[in-house]
């Protein structure tokens, strides 16, 4: 292993690293997509995926499709965090909070780390 080349210093290459700039030596990668989960959070809220990046009602359909109805996991289970809890959970309190900042001016998601 080049030390040089491990730029987030988690122990692996940035050509073995799934995500060179953020230390993840567990290389999580929970869609499987290449990935780590540890760099995957761009927009909290935006909890489809979409490439706009915007939060809107079609994030809120995913996140109670996936609570409900056992709908499939989010591809960045850190943007479906909505409020940014730090056990990393998503639960109904992300769905709470994702209301609240739809349709009742509630506070914007928090920014990701």
């Amino acid at each position: 292993n080049d030390p040089l080349n491990d730029a987030d210093a988690d122990g692996l290459c940035a050509d073995l690293d799934n995500c060179p700039t953020v230390a993840n030596p567990d290389q999580t990668d929970t869609n499987a997509d290449g990935l780590g989960d540890a760099c995957c959070c761009l927009v909290r809220g935006n909890v489809d995926s979409s490439p706009n990046g915007s939060v809107n009602v079609s994030d809120l359909t995913y996140l109670v499709n996936r609570l409900f109805k056992g709908g499939s996991v989010p591809g960045c289970p850190a943007q479906a965090n909505v409020d940014g809890s730090s056990n990393g959970s998503v639960n109904v309190s992300d769905l709470t909070y994702l209301v609240n900042f739809l349709f009742k001016s509630g506070p914007q998601p928090p920014a990701c780390s």
